[in-house]
């Protein structure tokens, strides 16, 4: 992820994707967990309030990362014998401080521009525009040679390897993290400006490389049969 995706530049600027990232990628791991508690739940819940904190964009990942948390509180609830009560509350814990954050999200709006709803985007002279045709953004983001993700990040070639054994071993995990890809790529590829102006790579969509290396972990991990072998020898 380092060295292989366009994180190496992206840390050096100030721009916010790169702390917006290390939130989303936060919140999903914490509940990647075997043995969650309510403190999980809430630091998931913390760390993507901080995310909607950084970048209001950080929004599009909410759904897919929100039923993660609704899954996984039921998930684990159940599995140690408690009631629907204590599951409820775990996602109580989640949701708790996202909305916190929202609500300061739409206090300080008010504050600045005079509306809960205002970003500060209207002003600018491209507003706010979801007029992009949505094959011509995902192929600018994903290959083409000013932008595409491939081409900054290649690494991620090797999810066309990883990817479908990653599916098979994790099916929750894959369908949570292929939707925060989904919905960045979606949106930002709708959007009037989704090459992002001067920057190096695809930067409205950077997000997407953390949650993108994960399946490769699948590549370095031996099978039953090589572990066994390597037992025996």
């Amino acid at each position: 992820y380092g060295i292989g995706t366009v994180a190496w530049p992206q840390s050096k600027p100030f721009f916010s994707e790169a702390t917006a990232a290390f939130f989303l990628l936060l919140c999903f791991a914490v509940q990647c967990g075997d043995c969650l508690k309510g403190k999980h739940f809430l630091l998931a819940g913390f760390a993507l309030g901080m995310a909607l904190l950084t970048r209001v964009d950080s929004v599009v990942a909410f759904p897919a990362l929100g039923l993660f948390a609704l899954l996984r509180a039921f998930e684990t609830g159940m599995r140690r014998g408690a009631d629907t009560r204590t599951a409820l509350l775990r996602i109580v814990a989640f949701a708790l401080p996202v909305i916190l954050a929202l609500v300061f999200i739409a206090g300080y709006n008010h504050f600045r521009f005079g509306s809960f709803t205002a970003t500060g985007y209207e002003d600018q002279e491209e507003g706010i525009a979801f007029e992009t045709p949505i094959l011509v953004g995902l192929y600018g983001q994903l290959f083409s040679a000013g932008k595409g993700l491939f081409v900054y990040s290649p690494v991620l070639i090797l999810l066309f390897w990883a990817l479908p054994r990653f599916v098979r071993k994790f099916p929750l995990q894959s369908l949570i993290l292929l939707g925060v890809v989904a919905g960045y790529l979606v949106v930002m590829s709708k959007w009037r400006n989704w090459a992002g102006g001067w920057c190096w790579g695809p930067r409205h969509i950077f997000q997407v490389n953390c949650f993108l290396i994960v399946p490769l972990g699948v590549l370095f991990q031996k099978t039953h049969s090589q572990r066994h072998s390597d037992t025996q020898e």
